[in-house]
């Protein structure tokens, strides 16, 4: 998804104007999944009722991330 921006969709804060859609297509798909993402990741957290398994899937969700983009 990331690969798909193009450097002209940032020019001018592109993704906040009118014609958003056809001027930045892929910075707001990456912005809907990116939050798509971080409200899942909440949600699963904030269900859970303990402590610590809510720290147990932080835990998780941050060796996800570090895997992921090989931190």
């Amino acid at each position: 998804m990331w690969e798909k921006i193009q450097p002209w969709e940032f020019l001018d804060v592109a993704w906040t104007k009118k014609d958003k859609e056809k001027r930045s297509p892929n910075i707001l798909s990456m912005i809907e999944r990116f939050n798509e993402v971080s409200v899942w990741v909440t949600t699963t957290i904030c269900l859970l009722e303990q402590p610590r398994e809510r720290a147990k899937a932080i835990k998780k969700f941050i060796k996800i991330g570090m895997v992921r983009f090989q931190v």
